[in-house]
């Protein structure tokens, strides 16, 4: 299918076309167009959107995902550009930290925990969650990743973590890549 979309590129750029996303998405294929360069010619823009699920066991619990973002990076073929994960839920967040020792998560857990217990507070909302809010928010909802060659930017010790502060549930991680495509 990729052969397919790029000698559909192919020839629309040479009819004076610019624009294919209604073959792509009738494909069901990613969004790619052509961008001119000045000093390489032409290059081809990549965007890609994929949902990636997570299944949290616990109530307060940091699941990396690198793995399955460099899986989808790489099926992709993208070859530079940006990585943005966004989680869609209110007491869920995603942070990048280190991956090599579980003691560190296990340190930011208990220190969100600290700052933000679940009850003695006396917070007002009724589903005994305001926590799990608080947490997410202070966490945040989204990264960027930058990618060159095909390959995550991350430094040597770190990971892509959906914090989970509410669970165990499903949740979804909106992956959008954009950046320049490769030859597949």
């Amino acid at each position: 299918m990729a052969s397919e979309l790029f000698l559909m590129h192919q020839e629309a750029l040479l009819a004076g076309t610019e624009n294919l996303r209604g073959h792509q998405e009738s494909l069901g294929a990613p969004s790619c167009q052509y961008r001119q360069s000045a000093h390489a010619g032409i290059t081809l823009q990549y965007e890609a959107m994929y949902t990636i699920k997570v299944r949290s066991r616990e109530r307060e619990q940091m699941l990396e995902i690198t793995d399955e973002v460099r899986r989808r990076l790489k099926d992709s073929g993208a070859r530079a550009g940006v990585c943005v994960l966004f989680v869609r839920h209110t007491t869920a967040g995603l942070t990048v930290n280190e991956n090599a020792d579980p003691d560190v998560q296990r340190d930011m857990l208990h220190a969100l925990r600290t700052l933000l217990p679940q009850q003695g507070l006396n917070f007002l909302h009724a589903e005994e969650n305001s926590d799990a809010h608080i947490k997410a928010t202070l966490v945040g909802s989204s990264v960027t990743v930058p990618f060159h060659d095909g390959e995550l930017l991350l430094g040597r010790w770190q990971g892509i973590f959906l914090c989970e502060f509410d669970g165990g549930r499903e949740r979804q991680v909106v992956l959008k890549i954009i950046g320049e495509a490769g030859q597949r």
